[in-house]
């Protein structure tokens, strides 16, 4: 039986910024790649006599989600700033609601533009791969 659900947090360790816990909003799309080895998907992948070409590589591992952005106590859009400039890889555990924890090592990637309205900010990170804890 399949059972997937809500990111329920993110922790980060950074040796210049410290550590901490980003709050995921429930019920969004979030998604989840852990990284490792991808087969090229190209029907024109196959040699003259019908022999198929395969094409391997590594692809990069990534999560992207919604955080509940509190710019009062917890600072979400500052620390994530501070991140993404520190120049220092961060280490990311990401737990999922379906009891999976995961972690790997990285960086924030993309935009850091936070909605006020709705108190959220997206959040991405890449990481060469990452592994179930």
């Amino acid at each position: 039986m399949a059972f997937g659900g809500d990111i329920k947090e993110v922790t980060f360790n950074n040796a210049s910024v410290g550590s901490g816990i980003f709050k995921p909003k429930a019920g969004e799309a979030n998604s989840f790649d852990p990284g490792g080895i991808r087969t090229m998907d190209d029907n024109k992948s196959i040699t003259a006599d019908g022999q198929p070409i395969w094409t391997q590589n590594q692809q990069m591992g990534s999560f992207q989600i919604l955080i509940a952005n509190d710019m009062n106590t917890r600072q979400d859009i500052e620390k994530m700033a501070a991140l993404a400039a520190s120049g220092t890889p961060t280490t990311w555990t990401v737990t999922i609601i379906n009891g999976t924890i995961w972690r790997g090592v990285g960086y924030i990637v993309g935009d850091i533009v936070g909605d006020v309205d709705k108190a959220t900010v997206p959040l991405k990170v890449a990481v060469p791969q990452f592994k179930q804890i």
